[in-house]
């Protein structure tokens, strides 16, 4: 079976690719990699075509390619992906770091150069699946999932979860289900007695539902310690690191300085291009590194003092004040862009559409109350031009709204709301299992889960929230029937290397066995998904 492996970045992907092929015959046709991966990738699979990603992020068509390429938008071919485009300008705000790098003429002019390409590609080399390591959000492979969609080219894609490795594998952004949900199902017509999770599960479930153990993300977490690090002087860092490693420290340090100066020669990360103009992207090669250092440094300085003055307009109109004598539902906002709202949920990336949909919604006499995401105050995200102090008074239009500050506990609120609604984050979850019910306007993983309320139109938002007005509360029998079956589907398995490395702090599975259950899970989603049976490599 031919497939392309599309943004398979970092390291290990390429462990992947090969243990899919020699596991399950999946044969790498085509594959975009990163550019300090190109090399090894074409010693690993010489025959395959192989992309660096940042050409193919600037619509440089790969040279296998490019020979016998052919335009291939009209009227008609615009029109059915229409609402494609719609997302992908909402998706370039990505790439516009300060609100003036790309402008609307870019927008559109990248945008027929990639699904013009692509268009091409996938007509004229149509491989038998598509593989993506995560929900396509990155502008050129949003495109390239589009047009398999349009062109009925199966794929697959994981979506972002952080529990314990059970990483739900799908087959679009806007899925009906994941695998898991079809045990689910079985297990809420079988239901019997009480059951016992497997122990990792058990003690996950515990420590939610008690309490006892802080729900927040990965990357939050990493967020807090890089907060953390900021306040302490850098030789202070340094020889505690020193005490602690030993010797071992030298050798990390010397990977970590090669890691940050990479970062800035071959633009792996955004932030190196952002405060340029997007058609002169092209020039940052010729810069000096020194040069393309001081850019970075000066749009992350300038950044820091936007996000800074936005932090102190939240905060003025928002309230610290949590009315525990009014019905009220807690609305937490997410951090944008970022692929949990841009393409996860739809045209609710604008969150304010949520906003005023909840608001209308609303039974008398209810709150709304809305809290920031925290990190969209953060110096170290990536962008500082997606929120403004209008945004936060069009909320307040609304007269059952209130902003809440971002110094009140979430669990406080979670604790004496009615329900909890958000996009597609975790939070929802963490709500029910808290035994709240939880309203989501997008699609999230966990969407099918006991105590869920899929509110994409203003009907399904009436009729839950009459529910939950009339003593609606779910059922943690069922929740943890949800928990078994996502269990019993998966094994546990790491496909980005920061979860691997975080769970290699309380977990011993190494990276070839890591590898061998990503494949593992990949072929049981394929199975699922497409009703075939995952061609052998020995066939």
């Amino acid at each position: 079976m031919n497939v392309f492996y599309l943004g398979f970045c970092q390291d290990f992907h390429l462990e992947i690719i090969r243990s899919n092929r020699e596991l399950m015959g999946w044969i790498p046709t085509y594959a975009v990699v990163y550019e300090t991966e190109v090399e090894r990738f074409r010693s690993m699979f010489p025959t395959c075509p192989v992309s660096g990603q940042l050409d193919v992020s600037l619509a440089r068509l790969n040279p296998d390619y490019a020979q016998n390429f052919t335009h291939q938008l009209d009227n008609d071919v615009l029109s059915e992906f229409h609402s494609v485009e719609s997302n992908f300008y909402r998706m370039c705000d990505r790439r516009d770091f300060d609100g003036y790098s790309f402008n609307t003429t870019e927008r559109r002019r990248h945008y027929y150069r990639l699904l013009d390409q692509w268009l091409y590609i996938l007509k004229n080399h149509r491989p038998d699946l598509v593989l993506f390591p995560d929900t396509p959000h990155t502008l050129w492979d949003y495109i390239a999932y589009a047009v398999c969609e349009q062109l009925k080219i199966p794929t697959l894609m994981h979506t972002t979860n952080t529990i314990l490795g059970l990483t739900p594998i799908v087959n679009k952004i806007e899925f009906s289900e994941i695998p898991s949900d079809a045990i689910y199902r079985t297990e809420l017509k079988n239901q019997k007695s009480d059951f016992d999770l497997p122990a990792d599960l058990e003690d996950f479930w515990k420590s939610k539902t008690s309490l006892t153990e802080d729900f927040k993300p990965y990357y939050v977490k990493a967020l807090e310690e890089k907060a953390k690090l900021r306040t302490t002087p850098m030789w202070l860092r340094l020889w505690k690191k020193l005490l602690t490693q030993g010797l071992s420290f030298f050798p990390q340090l010397i990977k970590t300085l090669q890691y940050k100066i990479n970062a800035v020669k071959n633009l792996q990360f955004y932030h190196a291009i952002k405060g340029l103009p997007f058609a002169e992207i092209t020039q940052f090669s010729t810069f000096t590194f020194w040069k393309k250092l001081s850019l970075t440094k000066a749009i992350k300085k300038e950044g820091a003092f936007r996000l800074k003055e936005l932090q102190a307009d939240y905060e003025s109109l928002a309230t610290n004040e949590v009315p525990i004598d009014s019905p009220f539902v807690i609305f937490f906002m997410h951090y944008t862009p970022e692929k949990t709202s841009v393409p996860d949920a739809g045209p609710f990336a604008d969150q304010y559409l949520a906003i005023d949909m909840l608001s209308a919604s609303m039974p008398e006499g209810w709150l709304l109350l809305v809290k920031e995401h925290p990190y969209q105050f953060s110096p170290e995200m990536p962008n500082f031009n997606t929120r403004t102090k209008y945004d936060y008074l069009q909320f307040l239009n609304n007269k059952n709204v209130r902003l809440i500050s971002t110094a009140v506990d979430s669990f406080y609120l979670i604790k004496h709301c009615k329900a909890v609604s958000t996009l597609t984050g975790t939070v929802a979850l963490e709500g029910v299992l808290q035994g709240k019910p939880a309203l989501i306007t997008g699609y999230a993983w966990y969407k099918n889960c006991e105590g869920m309320f899929n509110c994409l139109t203003q009907n399904a938002t009436q009729k839950a929230l009459a529910q939950i007005a009339g003593g609606y509360v779910p059922d943690m029998y069922k929740v943890r029937l949800y928990f078994k079956a996502l269990g019993q589907q998966w094994k546990r398995s790491y496909h980005m290397s920061y979860y691997f490395r975080a769970q290699q702090k309380t977990e011993n599975i190494t990276m070839d066995e890591n590898v061998k259950r990503v494949s593992y899970n990949f072929m049981s989603a394929y199975q699922h998904y497409y009703g075939l049976r995952a061609q052998s490599a020995s066939s």
